[in-house]
This record gives C-alpha cells, structure tokens and sequence, in this order.
C-alpha cells in the first residue's frame, strides 16, 4: 500500500472518530438552538440553495433565513457552499433524531 492511501485510510479513521465524539455536543447544541418547528425546518432546508427557495420551503420570511443563516454560520452550525451567499447545514437532523 502506498504511503498516500496509508494516511487517507489513517485520516479517515480520525474522521469518523472525530465525528463520533463530536455528536452528542452537536445534537445538544442543536437541541436548544431548534425548539420551534419552523426553525428545524429552516435548518433542514438550508441545503445550498438560494434563501428564497430556502424560506419557501422552510415557510418562513427572507429576514428570518437571512437571519438565522448568518447566527447559525458564526455558530459553526452551518458552513458557506462555493455560491457567496448560500449556506447548508453540518448535518442532517435526521441522523441526530431531531427531525419532528
């Protein structure tokens, strides 16, 4: 095995521990900043669209995706796409069992 597949596979490896151990302090953190219906649908919507797809879908106004995105971004909760602008959730709420 070369030496390049040896650290992906070893990198890997610390990806998906990393992730273990990061879940619980996730969920928590998601847990209290998504009390309200609208806002886990808000988060689960937030996929790389634009915030008008987002806030159509999510049945919520413009300012209100405007808003969270820019709260949620600085939390670490969402993470920019390649489009400036546009934001996607970290993880799906279904893999945390938050989804209503």
């Amino acid at each position: 095995m070369a030496l390049e597949d040896e650290l992906l596979k070893e990198a890997k490896e610390a990806n998906r521990w990393l992730r273990v151990l990061a879940l619980p302090t996730l969920r928590e953190k998601l847990s209290a900043e998504l009390k309200k219906p609208d806002l886990k649908r808000l988060y689960q919507e937030s996929d790389g669209r634009q915030i008008r797809e987002v806030a159509t879908a999510a049945k919520v106004g413009f300012g209100t995706v405007q808003r969270y995105w820019q709260a949620w971004a600085a939390q670490g909760l969402l993470e920019p796409t390649e489009v400036p602008g546009r934001f996607r959730k970290i993880v799906d709420l279904k893999d945390l069992a938050l989804e209503d």
